[in-house]
């Protein structure tokens, strides 16, 4: 997922929630927030915890994380072939830095299934932004439930996994389905503009909230 680059203001970001959650924050509330995002806090002003929580959260990752921001040095192991994998998959191309909160829950989703590739578990990185991004903006839990029974049932190990995942879907049972493509197009676009905008406030590029 793309991070950087587009630099947008509220109205756009707005427009995004609008197209993708049915009942989206107003305008004015996102105003807010990016101005408050974009405004060092005052002397004795604290901010709203779990803003402060998700802002420190967007941190590129270093070394010097593990131990620390819910990340346990039992997952080293798994962090080294992350780390590896991350670099390797940018060859050709800017190298992008995970963020804490994505090394934090692609270490849970492998808990999860610890036979997953690598490279599969990074195509979910987007979604773990925009998910905590929602939470903050909206108060809501983070919402993972697709891609909880997804790692469940492991429909990608081979075709008769495939096809009791399936079955789960359409039957009772009616389990959220994670379609791998259609959340990374979504990934895409939404964590871009959303992503980038927060990215940019966060590191205080300076200026006035635009329309």
């Amino acid at each position: 997922m793309e991070l950087f680059g587009a630099s947008l203001g509220p109205t756009p970001i707005h427009r995004k929630l609008e197209d993708e959650y049915q009942d989206p924050v107003s305008l004015k509330t996102v105003k807010n927030w990016l101005a408050d995002f974009r405004r060092p806090g005052k002397e004795g002003e604290e901010r709203n915890p779990e803003e402060a929580k998700f802002l420190i959260s967007l941190k590129p990752f270093t070394w010097g994380d593990i131990g620390q921001h819910e990340i346990p040095w039992e997952a080293s192991e798994f962090i080294a072939r992350l780390m590896v994998e991350n670099v390797d998959s940018m060859k050709g191309t800017h190298h992008r830095s995970l963020l804490r909160i994505q090394v934090l829950w692609l270490w849970r989703f492998s808990l999860l299934a610890p036979t997953l590739p690598i490279s599969r578990l990074l195509k979910m990185s987007g979604h773990i932004i925009i998910e905590q991004l929602r939470a903050v903006l909206n108060g809501e839990p983070m919402d993972f439930d697709d891609i909880y029974w997804w790692l469940a049932y492991g429909p990608w190990k081979n075709l008769e996994k495939h096809k009791v995942y399936e079955a789960a879907i359409d039957g009772r049972s009616r389990i959220p389905r994670y379609d791998e493509t259609l959340r990374a197009e979504r990934e895409f676009e939404f964590g871009r503009v959303i992503g980038s905008k927060i990215l940019h406030d966060y590191e205080g590029d300076g200026g006035e909230v635009r329309n």
